[in-house]
């Protein structure tokens, strides 16, 4: 799975993994950007129930590892409305986006067959 928005996650904002078709809440507490090789960020904890995301920062360089870590919070049905409104306006925003590529193509094709046309008809000659 890709995090490609981690980096925009704040502390006290809340994530929900599903995991065997259960939903499990947790809420950020703690951000840090480390060396690939720094591992303590990582470090089991015994008897507390955390997760921590890792990707790859800054874009592009990928020089470090950002961990968002989280503590296990309940998850409720408010969580639920959020994820699927989320999820309508993510689905919505990659729709317009497919739609806008189909249409910078077209019109690039568009643009292109007539100014072949005009290539055509410069090189015919008309007798009057």
């Amino acid at each position: 799975m890709l995090f490609t928005n981690l980096n925009h996650v704040k502390k006290n904002d809340t994530f929900v993994l599903t995991v065997f078709h259960k939903k499990l809440a947790y809420k950020v507490f703690k951000i840090e950007v480390v060396k690939p090789e720094d591992y303590q960020g990582l470090q089991v904890e015994p008897d507390k129930d955390l997760v921590t995301l890792i990707t790859c920062t800054p874009y592009m360089v990928n020089s470090h590892r950002l961990l968002v870590t989280g503590y296990r919070v309940p998850y409720n049905k408010n969580m639920a409305k959020n994820i699927e409104n989320s999820d309508k306006f993510n689905n919505i925003k990659q729709a317009l986006i497919i739609v806008g590529i189909i249409l910078l193509i077209a019109l690039q094709f568009i643009f292109l067959y007539k100014r072949i046309i005009r290539i055509k008809l410069a090189k015919k000659k008309f007798d009057l």
